[in-house]
């Protein structure tokens, strides 16, 4: 249980006065061997039936040995399950690992230029169709990428992702606007996103190639596109 200000004050009143009105039921009585002596207060208005203490300033002021270490232990205790019970786990912001990058030079092993034979050696692909053209191969699912532009002579040519998230080295994914990709890439034009072949802006850090973002009908990219700035596909 979570115990508020009123909650701790009660329970310290209550513990406080029922130590007190055992004293005074007790006051005759001898004190054995090597104990504290137990002393309250006759005049303390927590020893009246007809003046309960309210506060903790309405209790007994000379209070020692036995009951004192009770009631500080007791105190304690509800202090610390409080504490405990209040306590609130810390969350950490997940972070976009380096596995779900695109670019600069490509995705999860599968790098521009790669050829058919190193493609396919990845594992990554369920359709290698030789590449007497331009070819598409399909990525598995469970792979980021969507798929490849396999080129004969160029090998992988372009790499295709939809998956929302997956990145570009500068942080855009899919289901930005072309205003906050423009933000990223000063070179961005919002005004060409419903071309049929998108916008594409230089990648950093790899002057080879370049990042095509295609919107479709809509007004955030649907699909991020890292490929050879030269490519023939």
């Amino acid at each position: 249980m979570l115990y508020t200000r009123p909650h701790f004050t009660r329970l310290f009143v209550g513990t406080m006065t029922g130590a007190a009105l055992m004293l005074s039921g007790c006051s005759g009585s001898t004190s054995a061997p090597g104990s504290t002596p137990l002393t309250v207060s006759a005049s303390d208005p927590a020893t009246s039936a007809d003046a309960p203490p309210t506060s903790a300033s309405d209790l007994p002021t000379t209070v020692t040995g036995t009951v004192a270490e009770t009631v500080t232990g007791t105190v304690a205790e509800t202090v610390t399950d409080t504490a405990a019970e209040g306590t609130v786990p810390e969350t950490s912001t997940p972070s976009v690992s380096a596995d779900d990058v695109l670019g600069p030079f490509g995705l999860q092993g599968v790098t521009l230029g790669m050829s058919p034979a190193e493609a396919s050696a990845t594992g990554v692909f369920v359709t290698t169709p030789t590449a007497t053209v331009c070819e598409l191969w399909s990525a598995a699912p469970a792979s980021a990428l969507d798929s490849v532009s396999m080129s004969p002579d160029d090998g992988i040519a372009a790499i295709w992702v939809s998956d929302e998230f997956t990145t570009t080295a500068e942080g855009v994914a899919v289901g930005w606007t072309a205003g906050e990709i423009a933000q990223v890439y000063p070179t961005f034009d919002p005004a060409t996103v419903h071309d049929p072949v998108g916008p594409r802006v230089p990648v950093p850090g790899n002057p080879q190639a370049v990042y095509r973002f295609l919107f479709g009908d809509t007004e955030v990219v649907q699909v991020l596109v890292l490929e050879l700035a030269d490519q023939p596909c």
